[in-house]
């Protein structure tokens, strides 16, 4: 959830990626009020707590810190690097050494703020405030080559911060409480009415994020509360992030509020191969896309930033098999057991096997083929011919299909390569099973 919008298709500098840091910023509260800017200093995240007034709660802020990426270029190479005796350099957008590319631009660390767990007894009267601060920070690193000479340097700043963090609690009902929590970007500036957003994003939170733990009670639901707390879960107010629990179902002991709107107990999809930054991802059009980048594209996408190097060296591993595992996934496999026999006992072997006829089908059984009545052209004509099921597949509604290989096509290779006009479905009623040795008619 922190990364996501860190960086955008085509992952380098780019139009696309000239706004950064979309997702959950919270900026500094005198430049917000400076500025007017529709941007925010503070969230904030209301819950239902079920328990007693010995219920412990604990609250973490987690949020990524920008750090300000220069390259420096000396106007002599190098043959020694001492930081402590730095000569003068310019600054660049972009240098090259050898085969290496250094480019000016923004990285982020992972930070975590949290309060130490308060039972609601301690802040049903008196709120805890909890206050936070992160001094500005410089460091170099020098870039050189493989013959010891240096031509300049990376230079990150962080800069400094301040944020505050605000737990209460308030009595809803007879064993509920009302917990809010509140985070503000407290950040003293300077001239904030000249600053910019990009220069006020370097003293931002960006991507924030509030996770909290309940001892000795749960939490309520708040899209989908139960019929007794509805009108109690109606009156929460959150600010700049959607609530969520998070862990395995039925536990109600965790509670997400991020600034994507998720459903209960989200989860990566495990098809899922790297993370793409997209929240709205669709993992095969994107790892596609990337593959389709020029060599000096990818140059670049290698040079921008670690994470994006990281992302294009995990797509460019990626098989044919890999490919076919984004091609789609259903996850309804307790409805179509119900339907159509026993399946599998796990996701990933949910398509390998399906009862037809009351023989059990995997993957390369041979079958004869059966068209219902009202069948096209193509049906007709396959009619009694014999198959080889390549794949097990179902759609939206639930129907479960054959992909099948047709044995004395003289293409059925390209039907194995998932090509069209060599790959047919047929529905379950559709085949009969052939025992091994059964030959096909032509």
């Amino acid at each position: 959830m922190l990364y996501e919008g860190y960086i955008l298709y085509p992952y380098r500098q780019s139009v696309k990626n000239r706004q950064r840091w979309t997702f959950g910023g919270l900026y500094p509260r005198a430049f917000c009020e400076a500025q007017r800017s529709v941007e925010s200093p503070e969230l904030q995240v209301q819950c239902l707590v079920l328990g007693d007034l010995q219920t412990r709660v604990d609250v973490s802020l987690r949020f990524l810190r920008l750090i300000e990426r220069k390259i420096g270029q000396f106007h002599r190479p190098l043959v020694d690097w001492n930081p402590e005796t730095i000569p003068a350099f310019e600054p660049v957008e972009l240098l090259k050494v050898g085969n290496r590319q250094f480019h000016a631009w923004q990285e982020a660390s992972e930070e975590k703020l949290s309060s130490e767990p308060v039972c609601l007894a301690d802040i049903v009267r008196f709120p805890l405030f909890c206050r936070f601060t992160f001094s500005a920070s410089v460091d170099r690193e020098p870039i050189g080559n493989d013959e010891g000479q240096y031509f300049g340097l990376i230079e990150r700043t962080r800069h400094s911060l301040s944020a505050t963090l605000e737990l209460s609690v308030t009595p809803a009902a007879d064993g509920c409480f009302r917990l809010t929590v509140r985070a503000v970007n407290e950040s003293d500036l300077d001239s904030s009415a000249a600053m910019d957003r990009d220069e006020a994003s370097l003293h931002a939170l960006a991507a924030a994020h509030v996770l909290i733990h309940v001892r000795g009670g749960e939490f309520v639901s708040q899209i989908d509360p139960p019929a007794a707390w509805r009108e109690l879960a109606a009156d929460n107010e959150s600010i700049g992030v959607w609530p969520v629990l998070v862990g395995e179902p039925p536990d109600c002991s965790s509670l997400l509020a991020a600034p994507i709107i998720l459903y209960d107990y989200p989860q990566i999809a495990p098809e899922s191969p790297t993370a793409l930054f997209d929240a709205t991802e669709i993992d095969e059009i994107l790892a596609l896309r990337i593959m389709t980048l020029t060599d000096a594209e990818k140059e670049s996408m290698r040079a921008v930033d670690a994470r994006s190097l990281q992302l294009l060296n995990r797509v460019e591993s990626l098989d044919a098999r890999d490919f076919l595992r984004l091609h789609g996934a259903t996850r309804d496999v307790e409805r179509i057991s119900s339907q159509f026999g026993p399946w599998q006992t796990t996701p990933e072997q949910a398509m390998q096997s399906v009862f037809a006829h009351g023989v059990l089908l995997t993957p390369g059984d041979r079958v004869r083929l059966a068209p219902r009545p009202g069948a096209d052209i193509f049906d007709t004509v396959l009619a009694g011919k014999a198959a080889t099921i390549h794949s097990i597949e179902h759609d939206f509604e639930g129907q479960v299909h054959l992909a099948v290989t047709i044995d004395d096509d003289p293409g059925r290779d390209l039907g194995e390569q998932l090509q069209p006009g060599h790959r047919f479905f047929y529905r379950l009623d559709e085949v009969e099973p052939l025992s091994q040795g059964e030959a096909g008619l032509s």
